[in-house]
């Protein structure tokens, strides 16, 4: 399904007027929002707050690096996970795309592979590569594009007020910290 929808993200020619976020670092790391303020503002160990600014860093170089070429760069979903999709008589259907954005195939692609759990995730890539190659960098960069989306949510916990360890270790991890 992902990989259809980036068949048509890459069709896609936005109408006169037609605005979507960017899917960038300040989007991963909630910049200019109520949570990036309540996360400045909340008691939070200066070990963890280093791996979010480390993490942001090395995914803000690899979402650089990737530029924005068409082949690897559209209209993405940016939260397609299993909540967000849906069977219809035996039919996949995408629900929920309040947060589709400009962005890269490859992160997106890691989105979801995140949102299942690790022994589907060859099943997700090979259905992928059905329809489509896989996106520029998604190989090279898997890790830090994972890392990109729990960065996302470990600042959304965290500023919540909400204990956040599963994403925050996932970091720690990837960041050798």
């Amino acid at each position: 399904m992902i990989g259809m929808l980036h068949g048509h993200g890459a069709r896609f020619r936005p109408p006169p007027g037609f605005t979507r976020p960017t899917l960038d670092i300040g989007y991963l790391t909630w910049a200019g929002t109520w949570h990036a303020d309540q996360l400045a503002r909340r008691p939070i160990d200066p070990a963890v707050r280093c791996v979010l600014t480390e993490t942001a860093e090395r995914v803000q170089t690899v979402l650089t690096g990737l530029g924005q070429d068409r082949a690897g760069y559209g209209l993405i979903h940016a939260d397609l996970d299993l909540d967000n999709v849906l069977d219809h008589h035996g039919q996949a259907r995408v629900i929920d795309f309040d947060d589709a954005s400009w962005g890269h195939y490859a992160l997106d692609l890691a989105i979801a592979a995140d949102g299942i759990p690790g022994a589907l995730r060859p099943v997700l890539l090979g259905g992928y590569q059905t329809v489509r190659p896989l996106p520029p960098g998604y190989d090279e960069h898997q890790a830090a594009l994972l890392a990109a989306r729990r960065l996302f949510l470990a600042i959304w916990h965290l500023a919540s007020g909400l204990p956040d360890e599963r994403h925050v270790g996932q970091l720690r991890a990837f960041t050798g910290n």
